[in-house]
């Protein structure tokens, strides 16, 4: 995985033949995440400029038209599918490269989960023994219990 943001999809999109030339086209991406979120769904206006024209792209060559009914919509996308498929590197490069991305984001969150329950688990016993004999407690107003300031609770 890239240490950049995102940038195992930037290195899975610019994967280059062994002529130097990019293994997929700009049509072949935009089908791609446009088929994602066409069949996905999403709010209008919700989708970055890049993958809005990915999907409008991707509707203008298969020609659909929002007036048409769902239906006939899947018609049509099957229909340019079957001409035009999606490679399947990509698409199985891409399904791999993203759940290794989650699991590795997966385990970052356990450990920090586990660091968490350790920390209680150290307050905790803390809390259980008791503060040692002739100490005060810390924080804003240990300073003035121990000049004897304030009253002990």
């Amino acid at each position: 995985m890239s240490g950049a943001p995102h940038g195992w999809l930037t290195g899975l999109l610019l994967r280059q033949n062994d002529d130097g030339s990019l293994k997929f086209s700009r049509e072949q991406v935009e089908d791609f995440f446009g088929a994602i979120f066409l069949v996905r769904g999403f709010a209008p206006g919700s989708l970055s400029p890049s993958v809005a024209n990915a999907v409008t792209a991707l509707a203008e060559r298969a020609s659909l038209d929002p007036a048409e009914s769902p239906a006939e919509r899947g018609a049509k996308l099957n229909a340019y599918f079957a001409e035009h498929p999606i490679p399947t590197e990509l698409s199985v490069d891409f399904s791999q490269l993203l759940q290794e991305e989650v699991a590795a984001s997966s385990e970052a969150e356990e450990e920090a989960r586990a660091f968490l329950e350790f920390v209680d688990e150290g307050a905790a016993r803390f809390q259980e023994r008791g503060r040692p004999e002739g100490t005060r407690p810390g924080g804003a107003l240990g300073f003035f219990l121990a000049r004897g300031d304030l009253k002990k609770d």
